[in-house]
């Protein structure tokens, strides 16, 4: 499976899990998503320390969150003073590691290029 259909299916996997939040079952929905998002973690490089992190911002933008928008919600969260200054760090660390590989990807991209 690539890229692409392992973001859709875990966006279709969250529309189903997250309507149990309407029942009052936070820890319930985030344990199942934790489970069953399993692939996002690995394809969006998220540590032990990001992964609940990031599943706390998708439930509570109910919605399912790529790269940009986790990055949006993490940057939203640490202005609004919302997080601690160990998550803030987390966070920011995964950001920067988000930000070096499409660097050094972008980077190789264009030495391509010009050769």
């Amino acid at each position: 499976m690539d890229k692409l259909e392992q973001e859709e299916t875990a966006a279709t996997v969250f529309s189903y899990l997250i309507r149990g939040l309407s029942n009052g079952q936070r820890d319930a929905v985030k344990s199942e998503l934790m489970k069953k998002l399993e692939p996002i973690r690995e394809l969006y490089g998220l540590s032990d320390e990001v992964y609940p992190l990031y599943i706390d911002q998708c439930i509570a933008h109910k919605k399912f969150l790529k790269v940009q928008d986790a990055i949006e919600a993490f940057g939203n969260a640490i202005a609004r003073g919302e997080v601690s200054s160990r998550d803030e760090r987390i966070m920011m660390q995964w950001v920067l590691d988000v930000q070096n590989q499409v660097r050094t990807y972008g980077n190789i991209k264009t030495k391509r290029r010009r050769a």
